[in-house]
């Protein structure tokens, strides 16, 4: 229930036109505990763009800056002043989780808002982006449109953000969110 009533305010859907095609993904409104708000997605969701167009829940949308990549993660921050602006709410960033923890998972697959009841099944160490990092494989289906979406606990904190879709059994694979809201942020990413 808590989830319930904090997703729909804080992953919202994106589009994104460069490198020759479009794009269409999710973006997770955080609070870090410590006075930041910050908007979310992956890097190859924005890659060659400077901009991306968010829907916001009442169906308006807003064009923000894509502010720099996350280094050696595929994740990117977006400018969330507009968010804040528009009078949404950011959830707060959770303790890490792990197998066996109950979890929900929140994006716009395929363009429809959508949360899966699911738990983490694994956490595995996996190389990527120039770096290797922890990440949470939670079983449940990923499909085109959740990448960026969020990992929720039970209590409504974001626990991940959404970043693939493991190639042996097609289940979400999620960063830690607390190994994002610390590591250095570089240039937007290119094509």
């Amino acid at each position: 229930d808590v989830v319930t009533s904090a997703a729909p305010s804080s992953v919202l859907e994106v589009f994104v036109t460069s490198c020759g095609t479009s794009r269409q993904a999710s973006a997770t409104y955080l609070s870090d505990g410590a006075g930041r708000v910050l908007l979310m997605t992956n890097r190859h969701v924005v890659r060659g763009t400077s901009g991306v167009r968010v829907v916001l829940p009442d169906g308006a949308t807003v064009e923000l800056a894509v502010l720099g990549g996350v280094v050696g993660k595929d994740a990117a921050l977006l400018d969330a002043r507009p968010l804040e602006d528009a009078g949404l709410s950011p959830a707060p960033a959770g303790l890490p989780v792990g197998p066996e923890d109950s979890v929900v998972v929140a994006g716009h697959p395929a363009g429809s808002f959508r949360l899966d009841g699911a738990s983490v099944v694994d956490v595995q160490r996996r190389a990527a982006y120039g770096s290797a990092s922890e990440v949470l494989l939670v079983v449940t289906a990923a499909e085109g449109g959740h990448s960026g979406g969020a990992v929720f606990d039970r209590t409504g904190a974001v626990v991940g953000l959404v970043a693939a879709r493991d190639p042996g059994t097609s289940r979400v694979v999620a960063y830690r969110i607390g190994d994002l809201l610390h590591a250095p942020v570089g240039p937007p990413p290119g094509c």
